[in-house]
């Protein structure tokens, strides 16, 4: 969506201070998506409890959504959590 491709080239630059800006819009900041991305750049920021606690929630909701899952898995890889990552899988693809 092109709502949050400026997210994406944020992160890419290495700007997640800018990310964490458009991943708080109002009409965005719901979305499972946003909130993972929003988690890798408090990661990168070095807020893993907040970036972590963010994870949690949306794997709690089970996404299936395959960009949602890839994020999130990777999110969790990131943070060493390889286990939470592959659950993240084995739910999407049941």
């Amino acid at each position: 969506s092109r709502k949050i491709q400026p997210i994406y080239a944020c992160i890419d630059s290495g700007n997640y201070r800018g990310a964490l800006k458009m991943c708080a819009k109002r009409d965005i900041q719901s979305w499972d998506i946003v909130k993972v991305l929003r988690a890798h750049a408090l990661d990168r920021l070095g807020k893993q409890d907040e970036a972590l606690e963010l994870c949690r929630e949306v794997k709690s909701k089970k996404p299936t959504d395959a960009t949602v899952v890839d994020t999130l898995a990777l999110n969790f890889k990131l943070m060493d959590l390889g286990d939470e990552a592959a659950e993240c899988y084995e739910v999407a693809w049941q």
